[in-house]
């Protein structure tokens, strides 16, 4: 099967609020919320092909017993899938403990507060803590427009995409081996995606940028982004007080800048 990165998920618990100001912060272009059929809500953040996703529930509206289990922070790795009824059985097949895929849906709010549609979704999990302590699943979209609208491409800071994702972890091959049973492209620590990789690394390896564990062992802690200017990132950064240190030509946040994640940014 194609290893292609969907989305990330950050949980934010009860502080949706609080997520989308400080991703805005950042400079990025955070979506109105929305409201599943599960009861959780969001505010995404879209790029190219792929997104990423402020993940939560509304104040009095109850937590998802899914959500609740795991801290504030980057807890969500998800894979395009393309044909869930496919790609259940190939798991299966594969020896990845997956569970029977389910469907939902939300109203996709635009910033004039109308209503486009409804966005519709298969999701195919993993089960919870399968490789490293967070979910993992494949997302099917029966309405890809919904999501992927130019106006919410682009973004302040200049980010164009995803480059990578990683995963800190005391043994690097645990969570790489679970990967490599899901694709079979895993190339030592490291999964090539279509245009990014996702990689495991030991904890000391991210120093200062190692997100809060809040009872997790290994764990998704940072994400890197390609920027069309670093400079025009730099500047926004100081504009807005966020907390980075610069290195290489890459520009770090501090986790507590965006809900307990390392951001990487590089040209």
């Amino acid at each position: 099967m194609k290893a292609q990165l969907d989305h990330l998920v950050v949980d934010v618990h009860d502080r949706l609020d609080e997520g989308e100001r400080r991703w805005k912060a950042l400079g990025f272009h955070v979506t109105p919320r929305g409201r599943h059929s599960l009861g959780s809500a969001n505010h995404l953040v879209i790029f190219g092909t792929d997104y990423l996703e402020l993940l939560g529930w509304e104040a009095g509206g109850g937590a998802r017993p899914d959500l609740a289990g795991f801290p504030v922070g980057l807890n969500g790795l998800v894979f395009r899938d393309w044909d869930h009824t496919t790609t259940y059985p190939e798991m299966l097949q594969n020896g990845v403990p997956v569970v029977e895929p389910r469907s939902f849906h939300r109203p996709v709010e635009l910033e004039d507060g109308s209503i486009a549609g409804d966005a519709r979704f298969t999701t195919t999990r993993l089960q919870p803590r399968t490789g490293f302590d967070g979910r993992t699943y494949f997302c099917q979209h029966d309405t890809p427009e919904l999501v992927w609208r130019d106006d919410w491409r682009q973004h302040a800071n200049g980010v164009v995409e995803v480059t990578r994702v990683v995963i800190a972890a005391a043994d690097p091959a645990k969570p790489m081996a679970v990967l490599n049973a899901m694709f079979g492209t895993v190339q030592g620590a490291t999964l090539p995606l279509a245009s990014a990789k996702v990689e495991a690394v030991p904890h000391a390896a991210l120093g200062a940028a190692l997100p809060e564990a809040g009872g997790r062992g290994d764990y998704l802690a940072l994400v890197g982004f390609r920027v069309k200017s670093l400079a025009v990132t730099e500047a926004l950064f100081k504009a807005n007080g966020i907390a980075f240190t610069k290195a290489g030509g890459t520009l770090t946040t501090a986790p507590a800048e965006a809900m307990n994640v390392a951001l990487a940014f590089a040209e």
